[in-house]
C-alpha cells in the first residue's frame, strides 16, 4: 500500500493511495456444506476455488474544522480471480437452490463515500453536547467475464446519528438505511 496526503490548507487536506491486494479463498467458501430443506436452498464446496489479487487506487478530500468536519473519497478496485462469496448457480435435481462460492475471473469495484459530522455546541453555546454525523456509500461491482453486475456488492447504504454527550455519560440515537 502507497499513500500521500498533501494539506493545501490547516484544515484542508487531499489524499490518494494505491493498494495490491491478496486474499486467499476463504476456509468457508472452499469446504462448506450445508442444506435447509425447509428454505429450499444447499451451498456447496468449491475446493477448487483459486486466491484473488486486485490493484486499487483511492482518491478524496478531507475537512477538519472546529465545528463541522466532512470527507469524500472515490475509489476504484480492479481483481483477478475475485472472490464471490456463495453465488447462485443453479437447481440441483432436488428442486433446491444451490449457492457455491466461485472466482470470477475479471471484475472491478468502484464507487464514493461521503462522511460528515457537526458539533453543534460550537455553534452555540446552549447546544453544547450535541452533535450529529452522517454518511452514505455507493458501490457498483461489474463481472467483465460475463459482462453483468456482481450481486455481491452492497446496495446504498447511509447511516445517521443524533449524540448527546458530557464528561462521564452520554447516548446517540442512531439509524443505518440500505438500499
Amino acid at each position: 500500500k502507497l499513500g500521500a496526503v498533501w494539506r493545501f490548507a490547516p484544515q484542508w487536506s487531499l489524499f490518494a493511495g494505491y493498494a495490491r491486494g491478496f486474499r486467499a479463498p476463504p476456509y468457508n467458501d472452499v469446504n462448506i456444506g450445508f442444506t435447509n430443506l425447509a428454505f429450499g436452498y444447499t451451498a456447496i464446496s468449491n475446493p477448487d476455488l483459486k486466491s484473488e489479487t486486485s490493484d486499487g487506487v483511492e482518491a478524496g478530500v478531507r475537512y477538519a474544522g472546529d465545528t463541522l468536519w466532512f470527507g469524500l473519497s472515490l475509489y476504484d478496485n480492479r481483481y483477478r480471480d475475485f472472490i464471490e462469496t456463495l453465488r447462485f448457480v443453479g437447481i440441483n435435481d432436488e428442486g433446491l437452490q444451490v449457492f457455491q462460492s466461485q472466482n470470477v475471473a475479471d471484475a472491478r469495484i468502484r464507487g464514493a463515500e461521503l462522511k460528515a459530522g457537526v458539533d453543534f455546541g460550537r455553534l452555540d453555546e446552549r447546544l453544547r453536547g450535541w452533535s450529529l454525523r452522517g454518511a452514505v456509500a455507493y458501490a457498483h461491482g461489474q463481472d467483465w467475464t460475463e459482462d453483468r453486475p456482481l450481486d455481491s456488492i452492497d446496495p446504498l447504504r447511509g447511516s445517521i446519528g443524533l449524540a448527546f454527550a458530557r464528561e462521564r455519560w452520554g447516548a446517540e440515537l442512531a439509524g443505518s438505511f440500505a438500499g
